[in-house]
């Protein structure tokens, strides 16, 4: 019986084992349109937005970088296949874009493009270009160390108090097979 519960609490510490992420913002389809109304504080490590443009809607929001963090990179995904078009991702005046195709398609990665940006708030436009209209997700990075990039974040890190509840299972598994019968 002993041997079940402890078990059975290795188990609930890896169903509890959530990655560390920021988690979702936004999802128009739930949410609303992002009509740039929308101020966001971004958090340590990866924030997402899920959204639906087109050339007669153009996307936007507010966010803010916390004091002593940098957003070191971001992605727009394309979720649906869309050809001969090209999108446009703007922060502040800050503004990159390329051919829409499916798939992930980077439009900041700090130390390739330019620097991070440091704290503060900043306003992100999405434009799409053409006749189409375009499903994506929108994936941001947020890490504290100026001269690094967010590599936990990009990784999904497990968060301490689920390894707690995994290592104290694993020593109650360790007790167990020792105690005399």
């Amino acid at each position: 019986m002993r041997t079940l519960s402890c078990i059975l609490t290795l188990a609930a510490g890896l169903a509890l084992s959530a990655p560390a992420s920021a988690g979702v913002l936004w999802n128009e389809s739930i949410d609303g349109d992002l009509d740039g109304s929308q101020i966001f504080a971004f958090d340590i490590g990866r924030s997402d937005a899920a959204g639906r443009a087109s050339a007669l809607d153009q996307d936007a929001f507010t966010f803010t970088v916390p004091t002593g963090a940098y957003l070191w990179a971001g992605v727009f995904s394309m979720q649906t296949r869309y050809e001969g078009g090209a999108f446009t991702v703007c922060i502040d005046a800050w503004c990159r874009g390329t051919a829409t195709h499916k798939g992930d398609r980077p439009f900041l990665k700090a130390n390739n493009y330019e620097d991070p940006f440091p704290s503060g708030t900043y306003a992100l436009t999405i434009d799409i270009h053409g006749a189409a209209t375009v499903d994506y997700e929108l994936f941001m990075y947020v890490g504290t160390d100026p001269e690094r990039p967010p590599l936990l974040a990009l990784q999904e890190v497990p968060e301490p108090g689920a390894l707690a509840l995994i290592g104290g299972a694993l020593l109650g598994l360790a007790a167990l097979k020792r105690r005399p019968r």
